[in-house]
């Protein structure tokens, strides 16, 4: 497991948990969450529903600029290591960079994790 994947996947968990909590922010005018959906309903679970090119987006902070090849690559990567610990459960899989990525976490263990990640 290299470490720029383990890096990415501490920044993914990071700006999931910021956009969940603050998604109405300032911050994110310019960027396009028209066809984000974020579902709280279920009390156990968060349901964000995104594209991989808005998600890299937020992971890399550069809202005016689409992410190259590389950077999706890596989200990617670390979206498929945050799944093989169980951290998130990924709905899609397949496509390019405007396929929208559809997933499941529990914001209590991740907001743990994010705590850890950031001290």
């Amino acid at each position: 497991m290299s470490k720029p994947v383990v890096e990415q996947a501490g920044l993914i968990l990071t700006a999931i948990i910021d956009l969940v909590n603050d998604r109405n922010s300032e911050k994110y005018r310019g960027l396009d969450l028209s066809r984000c959906r974020i579902d709280e309903s279920n009390s156990q679970y968060i349901r964000i529903n995104i594209t991989v090119r808005i998600l890299t987006q937020l992971v890399n902070n550069n809202f005016r600029q689409y992410p190259t090849p590389s950077q999706i690559r890596y989200v990617e990567a670390g979206l498929n290591l945050l799944e093989k610990f169980k951290l998130i459960r990924l709905q899609t899989r397949q496509g390019s960079e405007n396929r929208k990525i559809d997933f499941n976490f529990n914001q209590t263990d991740v907001e743990e994790v994010v705590k850890k990640y950031r001290s």
